[in-house]
């Protein structure tokens, strides 16, 4: 019961500091025209060239997005030779035959599949490779790179 009220409170302590941590203090918001009081954060003082920053943006999911292509049409012509060589390996006349023939449609078919995969890999690496040397350009380095990818990575993330 001891310990249970102690994680309890380390909880409790946790949220009520993440809750605080998410408050911004006037010190950082200006009021526009509409009366409004809109949040300001260091990222708009400091921050870097949004305009750059799009770009950036644009030209890695552009290439994130022309990569599934290839790689789609990869799979599925893998998916369709597997489905060719597996019926034809049951017209062969032997239990044997048809073994060795369904084996090697499937190691075939992982080849390619393996291939493919491997070909997206490398695609996703160049595209997040050249947007982080992009973001650098664009004035403040590895913050940036954190701000505008959300904390993602390449191997989490397409």
């Amino acid at each position: 019961m001891k310990y249970a009220m102690k994680k309890f409170a380390a909880v409790a302590i946790s949220g009520a500091l993440l809750a605080g941590a998410g408050m911004v203090s006037p010190a950082f918001a200006e009021e526009n025209n509409s009366g409004a009081t809109p949040i300001v954060t260091s990222a708009h003082i400091n921050g870097p060239d949004v305009a750059c920053v799009q770009s950036a943006l644009d030209k890695r999911e552009t290439a994130l997005i022309t990569a599934i292509d290839p790689f789609a049409t990869s799979i599925k012509s893998a998916l369709s030779a597997r489905t060719i060589a597996l019926k034809d390996a049951w017209t062969k006349t032997t239990v044997k035959e048809r073994r060795e023939a369904r084996a090697l449609a499937w190691k075939t078919y992982k080849t390619s599949a393996q291939n493919a995969h491997q070909a997206l890999k490398t695609a996703k690496k160049t595209a997040w490779s050249t947007f982080k040397t992009d973001m650098k350009a664009c004035g403040q380095g590895s913050y940036a790179i954190t701000e505008a990818t959300n904390i993602s990575t390449s191997e989490t993330s397409l």
